[in-house]
Order: structure tokens, then C-alpha cells, then sequence
């Protein structure tokens, strides 16, 4: 009995290590498909700024905007390409601390050279909240 008590314990620690292993893989994979294209402090008050794109490396079909440290009410973003083309985007969304909307791109895969937004903090924290710009392709 004791045997089969040692070896069900064994079995278990076993599958729950190779779950875990299984799901950080996973984690790591999808963390990895995101590229880090800009961040930018923002102001107390109705505002915009831009956010320069150093990231030149490919194009991308999806952005996310992540906000840490305080909140924003974004209103609308513009993306402007490489080539010269825009998109606008209107995201009128609450941000959070910590928290993040993924938006996604129309058209065909193009390199992004900014991205401007335009927000208030109006009824926020007394901490100025940090946006990051990611891309994915």
C-alpha cells in the first residue's frame, strides 16, 4: 500500500510539474509575440502627445496600449506609417492603472512611424500614469 501511496505521489508531482512547465511555455510564446514600440508620461489635463516609434524592425497588424501608475481617458489615437499614411482610431476608453486595450490595425502590414493620442485625466489618480505602445504582427 505504501508503494502505491509513494508512486501516486510521485505521478502527481510529475503531471503537476509538466503543467506548469507547459503553461510557462505558453506564456513566454504569447509575451514574446508583443514588441515594446514606445512609452510616454502623461500630463494632468486635456492633452495630446505622440509617441515616436523607434521600433523599425517590421510591421504590424495589432497595438496594444498598456497604462501603469495612474489613469487616463484616452479619446481617439492617430497612427501615422512610415509611408505617410494615417489611420485613426477612436478608442475613447478609461484606463486603469495596470490596465490595457489591444486595438487592431486595417490595411496591409506597414511600418509605424508614430502614434498620437489625444486624452484628459479628468477624475484620475494623483499619480501620472505611463502609456506603452506595443505592436504585434
Amino acid at each position: 500500500m505504501k508503494k502505491i501511496n509513494v508512486l501516486f505521489a510521485i505521478l502527481f508531482m510529475t503531471v503537476t510539474l509538466v503543467s506548469s512547465l507547459v503553461a510557462k511555455a505558453q506564456t513566454s510564446s504569447v509575451a514574446e509575440d508583443w514588441q515594446q514600440l514606445g512609452t510616454h508620461v502623461v500630463d494632468y489635463m486635456l492633452d495630446y502627445d505622440v509617441i515616436p516609434v523607434t521600433y523599425k524592425k517590421g510591421t504590424f497588424t495589432t497595438l496594444k496600449f498598456r497604462v501603469t501608475d495612474g489613469n487616463i481617458n484616452m479619446h481617439r489615437c492617430m497612427i501615422t506609417y512610415e509611408n505617410g499614411d494615417k489611420q485613426e482610431i477612436e478608442i475613447k476608453h478609461q484606463f486603469t492603472a495596470n490596465s490595457e486595450k489591444v486595438v487592431d490595425l486595417k490595411g496591409n502590414n506597414r511600418i509605424i512611424e508614430k502614434i498620437t493620442f489625444w486624452y484628459d485625466t479628468k477624475n484620475a489618480s494623483a499619480r501620472k500614469a505611463v502609456i506603452e505602445a506595443w505592436g504585434k504582427k
